[in-house]
């Protein structure tokens, strides 16, 4: 899957949960996602976002990709490809 944001960022998720972050076509970041969830944008703290559901990802939310020791809140998605 891939996630592309309004801000440019490509968020390049594979089949074994290995996300590769990437900005202006270069990686800026590369971990195993262990937490996948679509935010709204009524969201405004971050333990308001700890509480959600991993789910489906929706046009319009942001994304927040999380592995052991990196986490990401992109700006809104505006497209996904599976």
């Amino acid at each position: 899957m891939k996630v592309f944001t309004e801000a440019g960022s490509v968020y390049e998720i594979d089949e074994h949960g290995i996300c590769r972050k990437y900005r202006d076509g270069k990686l800026v970041d590369s971990f195993k996602a262990l937490s996948i969830r679509s935010v709204p944008n009524t969201v405004t703290k971050m333990d308001d976002v700890y509480e959600l559901p991993d789910g489906e990802l929706k046009i319009g939310d942001r994304l927040y990709i999380s592995g052991i020791n990196n986490w990401w809140l992109s700006t809104k998605i505006a497209r996904i490809e599976y």
